[in-house]
């Protein structure tokens, strides 16, 4: 068939090309076939070495969540923030810097950041933000170490069931030799673009390992996908129903060794999230934490008053409609309710909250400085910040 073609004119690259792959999958096959599986007796685990440096994310007291070669996910809604917070995740282990109350552990890794829904422009903008308080040191090591793709008219399809994207895949690969593969959004390059697919789940991963493996030693799939809307779907970000906090099939998360749900802390706030484990093989489960973001540098850090009893009472209060915002309190100072006691009685009898939501939102207030103390004690008025 290949002489038939290079006789015709063909493509004698392409050709040589599709004879090295048949080759090189015949000899794997064969080889396979009579070696087997690698099997370890239990005497030769004890004098086996695990590989050096290949944590990737922790915290202290030895708690490693991630390492090299393990599947991770990145879950939440829509708008949530989930691609801003992977970008800085990727800064933050290039420069071995915090993430969000996490330690990036380890050596430099090279990240590529793969997807078709989050423009050049905003790119730009957001590592302008992130790295303006960088210096030209840490700028180059950014620089060396962080890729993201371009999208033009060559992503218009990711997926790994179309030919001409794989192509794209592999030669990708080859270029960038990627450690770290963000795949943001997973529905826009899995088998079929279909999440529900069981079946394509363990394919698409599979394929993005077969593909990238061969060019780093430590590849490492991080895959952000959708998780569902709604104060319904935010309750489930942690706790029992945290497996179904993503959209899907579930086999996505049952192939994880690790994985974070975000979830809003306030939808009147975009700036605030919930980090709740979503997902832990290696080690105990994270603590539930809040985290905000730095409106000049886009950069996240802990929210060191965030209250997960009053996010956790807040989010049931909106399934049952009796919620309260960060704004019902500032209105209810606007119409001239000054005292804390009056304003979380006025606030309770409008929106039916617990009094403790209320009470937490008034502190959100008050941090905000949409509210600020004022005298007689225990009293507040409109703050610097307009609502």
């Amino acid at each position: 068939m290949a002489k038939e073609k290079i006789e015709r004119g063909g493509d004698t690259r392409e050709t040589i090309e599709s004879l090295t792959t048949q080759l090189s999958a015949i000899t794997g096959s064969t080889l396979t076939r009579s070696k087997g599986f690698t099997i370890y007796s239990a005497a030769d685990f004890e004098n086996y070495s695990p590989p050096e440096e290949d944590a990737l994310l922790g915290e202290a007291g030895g708690h490693i969540y991630w390492r090299d070669r393990e599947l991770a996910l990145l879950l939440g809604p829509g708008g949530v923030g989930k691609s801003r917070l992977v970008l800085h995740l990727a800064i933050s282990q290039i420069l071995s810097r915090e993430w969000v109350g996490f330690e990036m552990l380890g050596t430099q890794r090279r990240w590529l950041i793969m997807g078709n829904e989050n423009s050049a422009r905003r790119y730009q903008s957001e590592l302008r933000m992130m790295l303006s308080d960088a210096t030209q040191a840490e700028r180059s090591q950014v620089d060396d170490h962080l890729f993201i793709q371009f999208v033009d008219d060559t992503a218009d399809s990711l997926s790994l069931d179309d030919p001409v994207a794989v192509k794209l895949w592999r030669a990708t690969a080859a270029k960038v030799r990627a450690d770290v593969l963000v795949v943001d959004p997973w529905e826009a390059v899995i088998p079929g673009n279909d999440c529900n697919d069981a079946v394509a789940t363990r394919e698409g991963v599979r394929q993005l390992r077969a593909i990238f493996s061969p060019h780093s030693p430590r590849f490492t799939p991080l895959i952000v996908h959708h998780a569902r809307e709604g104060a319904e779907a935010a309750r489930k970000a942690e706790g029992f129903d945290a497996g179904a906090f993503a959209k899907g099939s579930k086999t996505l998360r049952s192939m994880a060794r690790f994985g974070i749900n975000v979830a809003p802390e306030d939808p009147d706030d975009g700036a605030r999230v919930v980090l709740a484990c979503g997902k832990m093989n290696n080690a105990r489960k994270f603590i539930t934490r809040g985290a905000v973001m730095d409106a000049s540098t886009h950069l996240y850090s802990c929210n060191p008053s965030f209250d997960v009893e009053a996010w956790r009472n807040d989010v049931e209060g909106k399934r049952g409609g009796k919620s309260c915002s960060v704004r019902d309190v500032v209105e209810a100072v606007r119409e001239g309710v000054h005292k804390s006691g009056q304003i979380v009685k006025a606030v309770m009898e409008s929106t039916g909250a617990s009094q403790r939501t209320v009470k937490a939102r008034l502190g959100d207030a008050v941090r905000a400085k949409y509210l600020a103390s004022c005298e007689p004690y225990g009293s507040y008025t409109l703050g610097n910040k307009k609502l």
